[in-house]
């Protein structure tokens, strides 16, 4: 049955501020693109609001097709030396604290386009040292080498996401492979910094297979778990199955607590880029686990 209308719980208030709008001018200014607008993230506005912000490197012509995403490949993509001058211009110009980077698999390029993410992390670090920054790469085809060079930058936080069930990876992931994305995840974590990783609901995935799979990650030595709900962002995307209520996310926050994961964060409008300055702000403070609620 295909669902359409969302449920009250779904419905996220637009943060109409100023600082939205300079969010949005100042990126329109430099030509960066984020994952915030191509995704339609339902959270963009009110993270703009507040300075964070998820920049999408190494252009928009993805080298695979999941069926959950809606970035599209557009024209005119900045050359990698444009990103990166342009995202320091920006980290400088509004003071941001917290920033992401990401990417579209590019298995077209002969590194996959790990060295450009290793750079862009150096430079931004090496202007703003107190700036945190967090990367959510693909898979780099499980290359040590090349997950090695984005960990040894100077990064806070490695994120891969696990996306959805071994089961549903053919129809969601059909180029992808979950004991690559579970390898990526443990080889991270070698390198002794943060690793998450994020799963969405409602793609009519099993409440045994989610639990399953908060068990493979935590083997996978994951830090930090996101769990949100899949929205589909246009007819062609995969349609939702289910729309998970808030207190099913509760009861999977308290189950991957239990199997061992030290932060979660769940909830309809959970992201894999969304609340992490809580998680740095506890690690900060010295404590080893937090509850954290959805916002």
């Amino acid at each position: 049955m295909q669902l359409t209308r969302h449920p009250p719980w779904l419905v996220k208030r637009f943060y109409n501020t100023e600082g939205f709008y300079r969010m949005k001018e100042t990126l329109k200014q430099y030509g960066l693109r984020t994952v915030c607008e191509e995704a339609l993230c339902p959270n963009m506005s009110e993270c703009f609001s507040q300075g964070r912000v998820t920049f999408l490197i190494l252009g928009t012509r993805c080298s695979r097709r999941c069926n959950f995403c809606f970035i599209n490949a557009g024209e005119g993509d900045l050359s990698q030396e444009e990103e990166l001058k342009s995202i320091v211009a920006i980290v400088q110009q509004l003071r941001i604290r917290h920033l992401v980077i990401t990417s579209v698999s590019r298995d077209d390029l002969a590194d996959k386009g790990a060295c450009h993410f290793a750079r862009v992390v150096k430079e931004v670090k090496a202007i703003r040292p107190e700036a945190t920054i967090e990367t959510l790469i693909p898979d780099f085809g499980g290359e040590e080498k090349l997950i090695g060079l984005v960990c040894r930058s100077g990064v806070d936080i490695l994120n891969h996401n696990i996306e959805t069930v071994p089961r549903l990876y053919p129809q969601v992931r059909p180029q992808a492979d979950y004991a690559i994305s579970l390898k990526v995840l443990r080889i991270a974590g070698n390198f002794g910094g943060l690793t998450k990783s994020g799963i969405m609901l409602g793609m009519g995935e099993g409440e045994g297979e989610v639990i399953e799979v908060f068990k493979d990650l935590r083997k996978a030595g994951v830090d930090i778990l996101t769990v949100g709900q899949y929205l589909r962002p246009a007819r062609d995307n995969l349609e939702i199955k289910d729309f998970i209520p808030p207190e099913r996310f509760a009861f999977y926050r308290e189950v991957a607590y239990n199997i061992g994961l030290k932060y979660v964060l769940a909830g309809p409008f959970v992201r894999s880029s969304y609340g992490v300055e809580e998680i740095i702000r506890n690690l900060k403070g010295g404590q080893m686990k937090t509850r954290l609620m959805e916002r």
